[in-house]
Formats: C-alpha cells, sequence, structure tokens
C-alpha cells in the first residue's frame, strides 16, 4: 500500500529528497509534481502555495486533485467519479495557474532593484546580516547557498532562510556570475521549526511510559 503524505512546503519536501525547481513566476523554489498533484516520490502529494504561489482557489483545486488522486491509490471511492472530478477539477486549476502566473510575472521583482541595495542593507533579519558583510565574508569557494551560510551564517536564524533565502540567492549569483540553479538553496536543518525544551523533555518521559509532571 502507498504511503500518502502531503507536503506543507518546500522545506518539508527538501527533507525527504524531493525534486525541486527555481520558477520566478510561481514563487521561487517549488518542487515538482505531475498532473496528480504526486511528487517524483510515488505516494507524496503537493498542494497549496507549497507547489507555487497561485491564490487560494488554485489552492483548493490542487488539493482536490491530490486528495482524490490519494484515494484512488488507496482503492477507494468510485474510480469512474473520482476520475471525472479530477478532470472537472484540472480543467479549472489551468485558467487559475494562467492568471496567477501573469499575476506573478507582472509583479515580480526586477533585476535592477538589487543595484539599490547597498551594503548597509540587512540581507538576513534574523542574524543581522548586511549585504556589505555577506558578500565581504565570502570567499572564493562559497558558490553556493550552502557555504555562504557557513561563512556568514546568513539564513541560520528562527526562520531558516525562509526569508532571505531569495535575496540571498539572488545577490551570489549576481557576485559569481552563476545562475540561481547553479547557487542551490539552503537544506534543511530540523527542527523545521523552533521547538521549546519542555516540548522535548515531554516527548522523552512520554516516550520512557512516565507520566508527564
Amino acid at each position: 500500500m502507498p504511503r500518502i503524505r502531503a507536503c506543507a512546503q518546500h522545506k518539508v519536501g527538501q527533507t525527504i529528497g524531493m525534486r525541486l525547481t527555481h520558477d520566478p513566476a510561481r514563487g521561487g523554489l517549488v518542487p515538482v509534481h505531475d498532473d496528480n498533484m504526486q511528487s517524483f516520490h510515488p505516494g507524496v502529494f503537493i498542494a497549496g502555495e507549497a507547489a507555487g504561489i497561485a491564490g487560494a482557489k488554485a489552492a483548493e483545486l490542487e488539493g482536490r486533485i491530490a486528495g482524490l488522486s490519494a484515494a484512488l491509490q488507496l482503492g477507494r471511492g468510485d474510480v469512474t467519479e473520482a476520475r471525472r472530478r479530477i478532470e472537472a477539477a484540472r480543467h479549472r486549476l489551468r485558467k487559475e495557474l494562467r492568471f496567477a502566473r501573469a499575476l506573478n510575472e507582472t509583479f515580480a521583482v526586477r533585476p535592477g532593484l538589487l543595484g539599490l541595495i547597498t551594503d548597509d542593507t540587512v540581507v538576513c533579519r534574523c542574524e543581522e546580516v548586511t549585504a556589505g558583510q555577506m558578500l565581504r565574508a565570502r570567499v572564493e569557494w562559497t558558490r553556493t547557498l550552502d557555504a555562504v551560510r557557513t561563512v556568514t551564517r546568513a539564513g541560520f536564524g528562527r526562520c531558516q532562510g525562509t526569508t532571505c533565502e531569495t535575496l540571498v540567492a539572488q545577490l551570489l549569483a549576481r557576485d559569481t556570475g552563476a545562475g540561481l540553479a547553479e547557487v542551490g538553496h539552503f537544506h534543511v536543518r530540523p527542527p523545521l521549526k523552533p521547538i521549546p525544551v519542555g516540548g522535548l523533555a515531554d516527548l522523552h518521559e512520554q516516550g520512557s511510559g512516565l507520566p508527564p509532571q
């Protein structure tokens, strides 16, 4: 039986080795999926903004397609009816995606904006790293985002690069002459979200069979 999982964000997808592609018109780094919203990992489906920014209606339709496709894989529901509903959702989704792509391309950040960044511009708010600090600290071998993070700490903060990843990638690509696909992305360092120490203690107590204090 396939293991059906839903991907809530591209960083979750990274942890399970999903194939990613950079598409500015869909919000940047997004997982690759087929018409059933299934990633190249069988049984792993993607829906919503993790599949690309396209609005609430598109997210709803993607979720419907993913849910029905997952149900079919599990042998649940009427096959004919499920396929009819999937095709109807695909038809509506194509219209939503065309509009979303046009909107994203219209309001995308233009390359010239990077020219307005000064040395004092903060590119990583969590670690308070400025553009000047990042570029001065970058050495010859730091040609990937992970290498830049190691040297400058940009992307090491609470958001794990959610806010600064795209900007740091653009600055690195401009500085090195590489493409955005070449500089890569920040690899995930679990936990995906900050966890209180008390939460870890509770998990330990539950795992040991001891009643919570």
